[in-house]
């Protein structure tokens, strides 16, 4: 097709702040999007509960710090994700373990597939016709995020030459 437009079951776009759980927010969205194409229901999930567990699968589930997509689609497939309520998003606390209520409520939703989807414009197109949002992670940089009016300027060549490792996840 010549487009394709999933926003129909996706949630509304949500604000990390200054948590670095990019990764989480960006899978959670995915999950929320299954949920609500295949059960028909708004069930809201808590992005804090995934950042958490993802982070503690790397012994760092008391600093705030980027995770990696493998350690996310395993925490997904190991503790599941719970709903927002249980494991409410506090933008200034990282590092609180979810109760066991939010554990017990999670094994209900736990994810068992993921594809990988090469990079290849041709695959992703067809992936995303098919109803398959893609969760990838792109180099950002301090340039992408300055109001332009909508205009997003080449980076400078200083900022190209600094840490390469700096990421942000996204939904296509």
């Amino acid at each position: 097709p010549y487009s394709v437009d999933l926003r129909t079951f996706f949630s509304p776009i949500q604000d990390q702040e200054s948590q670095k759980a990019c990764n989480a927010f960006s899978i959670v969205s995915v999950v929320e999007y299954f949920v609500h194409q295949i059960y028909h229901n708004n069930d809201n999930l808590s992005e804090s509960f995934v950042y958490y567990n993802t982070r503690e699968l790397a012994n760092q589930e008391n600093e705030n710090v980027g995770t990696n997509v493998y350690n996310l689609i395993s925490s997904l497939r190991d503790k599941g994700v719970c709903l927002e309520e249980l494991c409410p998003f506090k933008p200034d606390v990282y590092d609180e373990r979810p109760s066991e209520e939010a554990y017990a409520d999670a094994e209900s939703r736990k994810v068992t597939e993921a594809k990988n989807v090469a990079l290849d414009l041709d695959v992703m197109r067809s992936a995303l016709a098919q109803g398959y949002p893609l969760l990838i992670s792109a180099r950002s940089f301090d340039a992408y995020v300055q109001d332009a009016n909508g205009v997003i300027e080449p980076p400078p060549a200083e900022e190209l030459a600094e840490d390469k490792n700096k990421n942000h996840a996204m939904v296509i």
